[in-house]
């Protein structure tokens, strides 16, 4: 990857005139049907819980400086960016979404928010509160409003 990333703490600044990615935090659920716990009335549409994850995501949606003047919005289909198949240390699969590059921004300070689209609603397997263990269907916050900053190039 040629372009900076922004979203994990530590990596909130990229350079005047680089392009850059937004990663979402990843989702991760428990390592397999055999060890998942959900909700009551809560059915799967895939055994593991990142199938069922990874079965349901539609879409990202990136958000550039809500609520300001300079708002843009970009939506990407599912294939454009959920990257999958990925193992924690911990034994726990995950899968997180990953923008395309943007254009660089002007200089100073900015936001970037994260919304995903799921068809249905997802648990992650690991309990049976739905406040803490599922998403919901349709569009929704994923991220917070992430701040982070365009500096000048540092001269070499």
């Amino acid at each position: 990857m040629k372009e900076r990333i922004i979203g994990p703490p530590g990596c909130r600044e990229t350079y005047a005139k680089e392009r850059w990615v937004r990663t979402a935090p990843a989702w991760i659920t428990a390592p397999s049907a055999a060890d998942a716990v959900y909700p009551e009335g809560y059915t799967p549409s895939r055994p593991d819980p990142i199938d069922d994850f990874n079965s349901k995501f539609v879409s990202a949606t990136y958000v550039h400086d809500i609520g300001t003047p300079a708002e843009k919005t970009f939506t990407f289909k599912k294939k454009q960016v959920l990257r999958t198949g990925f193992v924690g240390d911990d034994g726990l699969p995950y899968s997180v979404a990953v923008s395309p590059p943007f254009k660089a921004l002007d200089l100073g300070p900015h936001t970037n928010t994260v919304y995903f689209t799921l068809k249905a609603q997802h648990c992650d397997g690991f309990g049976t509160v739905v406040e803490e263990n599922c998403l919901p269907a349709g569009t929704f916050a994923f991220s917070s409003d992430t701040p982070f900053t365009v500096v000048p190039r540092p001269s070499h």
